[in-house]
């Protein structure tokens, strides 16, 4: 069974690259930016909305440019009722309070996952994160 593809919204100077990397990782990504389909990496998918985001994937990115665009994209994928998604992760330039006002309006159905914890590898260990590995059954180009 082929596994759900990873969403992403928010394709600008960060975002784009995130996805791109994820598409070079051998991930299967779901792409939506309000400025167009013109901004969606080569190989990944575009959505129209982000409600399609949240209907196919089950972890959406977040890189969005403000807390105005973070409250609005995280409302929207709380207003569909049929969706898949079930985790967060928000790299958007935001603040502090912003962020818990997005956490709170997902918490409902989605466990948020902060930036810092999703760098490439780990404070911790060496261990990249997922995200930031290939997709299971590939490996890595170099």
């Amino acid at each position: 069974m082929t596994p759900p593809p990873i969403g992403f919204v928010g394709l600008g100077n960060m975002g784009r690259v995130l996805a791109a990397n994820l598409v070079a990782s051998g991930h299967a990504v779901l792409a939506h930016d309000a400025a167009g389909a013109a901004r969606v990496p080569e190989g990944a998918d575009v959505a129209s909305d982000v409600a399609a985001v949240a209907r196919r994937a089950e972890v959406v990115v977040l890189s969005l440019p403000d807390g105005a665009a973070s409250a609005q994209v995280a409302g929207a994928l709380a207003a569909v009722a049929d969706r898949r998604a079930t985790h967060v992760v928000d790299t958007s330039t935001i603040g502090p309070d912003a962020a818990r006002g997005v956490a709170a309006t997902l918490a409902e159905f989605a466990r948020t996952i902060p930036a810092e914890w999703a760098t490439p590898v780990s404070r911790t260990s060496t261990r990249p994160c997922p995200a930031a590995s290939p997709a299971p059954g590939r490996a890595r180009s170099s």
